[in-house]
């Protein structure tokens, strides 16, 4: 009896440690998500160093922990194979990004480790977000993430008055186009994907289903819908047509989902938000438009006050006695068929109906594009525009612009038109003769300090529409141009092209982080700048290989599978209880809460396969976190005794096994928790304030860039694969040398030997960080320009060091001039239009010849080659 209290004593005691710690990890995890969040999204390094730290840090706690409990555990439990087998594929993807630093097929070292980091930091949030009994702080951060974007993308429209007061938002990433909503997050399609993720959340809480609901919980879900249809709202003004067009689709999945389990409540709400959205985005699109920017903020004030009153409302009519009103099927029939019309109507409406287009520029300047389609080819065609005029400035210009676009998306002149004030007519009325070829007629319309309304526009006699009444314009043409002229989306097939031959070069590890922008312009088939392959799936075979996109395949297919044997199995539990009865309720909400996790994952997904999603911080944890979600309903209600369980208790060889695992995992966690922590320890070393200032003496000089030196030397020390850290101890080498040559000229000579050495050292150590460079970047164009400057401006030192190895210290000077003669080549290569590489080539190649007609004897002796060969051996990857 006592035995059994006492195993019962523990037993709490393990749970309660467990879930108190759960808890604990969860909220830390949570703000370290909205860290990301506003730090760009965490799409560049030194912005996710810091989360990237505590994150580590929190998983190796976590980790821990686990082994600890589960030494301590005695209790048997019941695992799944699928949920296993998600684990294992889920902590094997960061090794996908380890394989090419092992096999030496990184392009980049440095990035290729924070690539490996970036994925452990996946693994660690999926790992929490699954076993946390407190799944809801997840939701409510993505949500508060969504709203946060939208927050700021609104305020970036209204001249951000916010922003003074949150300086750690860093503004030069926000859009300064008005019309077009921005966040902190610079790309505007990761922002509309995470308002998309935030508002389906904000929506399933706001239609979760609540027995007897008071004030406070009717108020709540008000504020849910609202932050549901706000998030939206920002969403579409993003002007992001992929995530558009998943807005509707998931609307109207639910909608039909809601609708076949006869919840009219959330089928009214779903087509009521659809409705809404679209008809607030136009109304704040069009106020942006006219710098009404106070019209915008009453509009989203007037909206919250709606969906409070209409929570309250719903609430009344659900809780109203109508047993009295019985509606016959005619009637019910005769409601739908109004209301399906209506709906028809208002979609119709919104898709249809033009307005006059209003650019309004003062003290300030922009350029509107719209496209007609219905051009005749190989015609005469008309255009015809009616438009009123209205000078703010002396400098106020206007002008009209009409261009021929073909069926290879070439653009060709037509038309040009300086609109004056006070003219004698406000109309344009011309004729041309449109080619065989022609597809699409761009108009463009270029303003400054005016206004100007066109208030008709007709080609061969039919009304254009340049601005819709109810939609947002740019979404609405962009909507038009997908799939008749999208110069956007061709130069991603392009992208997608290039990456193909990336991936024939290591087809099956890959070659490591950054790979694709990296190496792209050795391969790119047109001239672009491009950092992403912009499809999460064809840079991940660049990467890794097939190995890595096998893994996360593996991940989608099963993460998808659990959630389908989720619904499958709340559905089949319902079964057994009464629709009235608390736990039923609490099946559904899980149950809705599933098919909304599957929707969304499945959005991302397909979303990621067109985009670069994947490359921002924020969009891996909560990809992670979706995942997880999935995983934590199965452990919790799926049943343990079916073909695909196993049982783990204290006696079991599996037991021991995971044990193991554990302790292996909690080892090799800790090599990237120091890494991460070293990374981050470089990255706030400050260095010294004191600019460097030409015209003063050398004495100041050495004095001023010393201490920078051994700044960036601290910097390199803990951060050694990092080019930036290496570029700038060479750049600062190089001053501190240039100005001991400049001393040495002025020295009595006694003091030159001392000079001597001191050139040397610092000589011999910006060539070791040269040759690190080399081994770490050398496929990096950059990376090279800046050793091949080194070597060019330093080739003389460098030879002397080796001199006594050679017949001639002529053919050392020789052998660096044909260093850095060959590192040019390659940057010309990859970069023909780096103009200063190109300059530095011919610079180096006239010396280089100069030398070599004065020392083709020592070149051409075998002793000569030997020495030479063996230099280029040590320099590993060199010419």
């Amino acid at each position: 009896m006592e035995k059994t209290k006492l195993n019962q004593a523990i037993s709490n005691m393990y749970t309660f440690v467990k879930n108190k710690l759960d808890t604990l990890i969860t909220i830390l995890m949570c703000l370290v998500i909205g860290i990301i969040c506003v730090s760009k999204g965490g799409f560049y390094k030194e912005d996710i160093l810091f989360p990237t730290t505590i994150i580590c840090i929190l998983g190796t706690i976590f980790v821990a922990a686990r082994l600890a409990l589960n030494i301590t555990d005695t209790s048997v439990k019941k695992k799944n194979i699928l949920v296993t087998l998600l684990d294992i594929f889920v902590i094997l993807l960061p090794v996908t990004y380890a394989l090419p630093l092992v096999f030496n097929k990184a392009v980049s070292i440095e990035n290729s480790l924070f690539e490996v980091l970036r994925y452990i930091n996946f693994a660690i949030v999926y790992f929490v977000s699954k076993v946390t009994i407190k799944k809801k702080y997840f939701v409510i951060t993505i949500i508060a993430c969504s709203t946060l974007i939208g927050i700021f993308g609104i305020d970036e429209l209204t001249t951000r008055t916010l922003e003074p007061y949150l300086s750690f938002v860093n503004a030069r990433y926000l859009s300064t186009f008005s019309g077009r909503l921005s966040s902190f997050i610079q790309y505007a399609n990761v922002s509309a994907a995470l308002l998309l993720i935030g508002s389906f959340f904000a929506q399933y809480e706001a239609l979760k289903n609540i027995n007897n609901g008071s004030i406070l919980k009717t108020i709540k879900q008000g504020t849910f819908i609202y932050l549901s249809i706000f998030s939206q709202i920002c969403m579409l003004l993003t002007e992001s047509r992929m995530n558009f067009v998943f807005f509707i689709i998931i609307s109207i999945i639910l909608s039909i989902y809601f609708a076949i389990i006869r919840n009219k409540k959330n089928v009214f709400i779903c087509v009521l938000s659809l409705i809404t959205v679209i008809m607030a985005s136009s109304v704040i699109d069009f106020f942006i438009t006219s710098m009404s920017y106070n019209m915008v903020y009453l509009v989203l004030f007037v909206l919250l006050l709606l969906c409070i009153v209409g929570a309250f409302i719903l609430k009344g009519l659900k809780n109203h006695k109508i047993s009295a009103l019985r509606l016959s099927k005619k009637i019910k029939i005769m409601a739908v068929v109004i209301i399906g019309m209506l709906s028809i109507f208002l979609i119709y409406s919104v898709f249809t109906v033009g307005q006059d287009l209003i650019i309004d520029t003062n003290n300030s300047e922009s350029e509107t594009v719209r496209y007609l389609y219905n051009v005749i080819s190989g015609k005469q065609n008309n255009v015809s525009i009616s438009y009123s005029y209205d000078c703010y400035t002396d400098n106020s210009n206007c002008i009209v612009f009409l261009y021929e676009v073909n069926e290879n998306n070439t653009i060709e002149y037509i038309y040009e038109k300086k609109i004056l004030k006070d003219e004698d007519t406000n109309e344009i009325n011309f004729n041309f003769e449109a080619k065989d070829s022609t597809k699409v007629l761009e108009i463009i319309i270029q303003t400054k300090d005016c206004k100007l309304v066109i208030e008709d526009f007709k080609l061969n006699g039919k009304e254009c529409i340049l601005s819709y009444k109810y939609f947002p314009d740019e979404l609405m043409f962009r909507l038009k141009n997908t799939g008749r002229i999208d110069a956007e989306n061709e130069a991603r097939y392009i992208y997608y092209e290039d990456a193909v031959k990336l991936v024939k070069m290591s087809p099956f590890i890959g070659q490591g982080g950054e790979a694709f922008l990296t190496r792209y312009q050795e391969v790119q088939s047109e001239g672009y700048i491009s950092s992403e392959v912009h499809s999460y799936p064809l840079q991940l075979l660049v990467e890794t290989g097939i190995i890595g996109l096998v893994v996360y395949i593996a991940i989608i297919v099963i993460a998808v599978i659990i959630a389908v044997l989720n619904i499958i199995n709340y559905i089949r539990l319902q079964k057994n209880w009464n629709k009235q009865d608390k736990e039923y309720i609490n099946i559904q909400n899980k149950l809705n809460f599933q098919i909304y996790v599957l929707i969304l994952l499945m959005s991302l997904i397909i979303i990621s396969m067109f985009d670069l999603t994947f490359s921002f911080g924020i969009t891996i944890c909560i990809f992670a976190i979706i995942i997880g979600f999935i995983v934590s309903s199965h452990l919790e209600d799926c049943p343990k005794d079916g073909k695909l369980s196993y049982t783990v208790d204290d006696r079991s060889t599996i037991a021991l096994v995971k044990t193991v695992a554990l302790t292996i995992v909690l080892i090799l966690l800790c090599f990237p928790l120091i890494y991460s922590v070293k990374l981050y320890k470089a990255s706030i070393i400050k260095l010294p304030q004191n600019s460097y200032d030409d015209t003063a003496s050398d004495a100041e000089k050495i004095a001023c860039v010393y201490p920078r030196i051994n700044a960036m030397e601290k910097k390199c020390n803990l951060d050694k694969y990092n080019l930036d850290y290496m570029s700038a101890l060479c750049d600062e080498y190089a001053i501190y040398i240039n100005t001991l040559r400049s001393m040495y000229l002025n020295v009595e000579a006694e003091q030159r030997e001392v000079l001597d050495k001191q050139i040397a050292d610092a000589t011999v150590a910006q060539k070791e960080i040269a040759d690190r460079i080399i081994e770490c970047e050398y496929y990096n164009k950059y990376a090279l320009y800046e050793v091949a400057q080194c070597y060019f401006s330093n080739y003389l030192y460098y030879a002397e060091i080796y001199q006594d190895n050679f017949e001639s210290a002529e053919v050392a000077y020789a052998f660096y001039l044909n260093y850095a003669l060959n590192l040019t080549k390659r940057i010309k290569s990859i970069a023909s239009q780096n103009q200063v590489a190109n300059d530095m080539y011919n610079n180096i190649y006239e010396k280089y010849i100069d030398v070599l007609e004065r020392q083709q004897i020592y070149l051409n002796s075998v002793s000569v080659q030997n020495v030479l060969l063996q230099m280029k051996d040590a320099m590993k990857r060199g010419s």
